[in-house]
């Protein structure tokens, strides 16, 4: 809120102005967050919460290698046939538009919780 943004030393908020500009927060954090992060989520879930995932660790690591193994086999494919470029612009842009869509969703269930709460109290 406007309010914690105003608490902010002078370099968290130019930390916060600087993640939240729309060339990095549409654009770059998708991309690291859907290649990179998804890439081993279920792993560090499963150490994390041990009991509530009922595979293994093995096989939630083995599906993570094969898994990134194959995507390697699949950019190297990509790369023979000189389509890489035109396949990593088509992902990247569909990555963008699910992060927006994501963050959309995500700001509109808010603003509908806030406004029946505001609506009960009238």
């Amino acid at each position: 809120t406007k309010k914690q943004y105003d608490n902010f030393s002078t370099i968290n908020k130019y930390i916060h102005s600087f993640i939240h500009h729309p060339i990095i927060f549409f654009n770059i954090i998708p991309f690291v967050y859907f290649c990179g992060l998804q890439r081993f989520v279920y792993v560090i879930k499963k150490i994390k919460y041990n009991q509530k995932i009922n595979s293994s660790l093995f096989v939630i690591f083995m599906n993570h290698l094969l898994n990134n193994l194959l995507i390697y086999i699949l950019c190297k494919v990509l790369l023979y046939y000189d389509i890489f470029v035109l396949f990593f612009t088509s992902y990247h842009i569909s990555s963008i538009l699910g992060f927006l869509l994501f963050f959309n969703q995500q700001h509109e269930d808010s603003d509908i919780r806030n406004l029946e709460k505001t609506s009960l109290r009238l």
